[in-house]
């Protein structure tokens, strides 16, 4: 979040360019910081389900897009495959975990 230029030239192999580039960057940066401190806020109510759903919804999405630069856009670096990795891991850990709430 402190250092966008970094961050996207790991994660996509690409130079970041422009005040536009550097906000869209901190914004991101500032929405996974927000999920972070929802669930770690949430962590011991009765609303885990919700955010549960809401982090499988955000790693789904981050997968999705990863994947489609990669695809559309032809972007690969490792940064890129070790990211689209993380949120798929993730992903199957949610779907795993809300099927294993649904059967208590």
């Amino acid at each position: 979040m402190l250092v966008p230029g970094l961050v996207i030239h790991l994660l996509l192999g690409l130079s970041l360019s422009g005040p536009a580039a550097t906000i869209t960057t901190i914004l991101a940066g500032i929405g996974v910081s927000s999920i972070a401190l929802i669930c770690w806020l949430l962590r011991a109510k009765d609303a885990t389900r919700s955010v549960m759903k809401m982090v499988l919804f955000y790693n789904g999405a981050v997968l999705f897009l990863l994947l489609y630069g990669a695809v559309i856009y032809g972007l690969n670096s490792p940064g890129l495959w070790l990211a689209s990795g993380f949120h798929f891991i993730q992903a199957v850990r949610g779907i795993r975990l809300l099927r294993f709430e649904r059967k208590k």
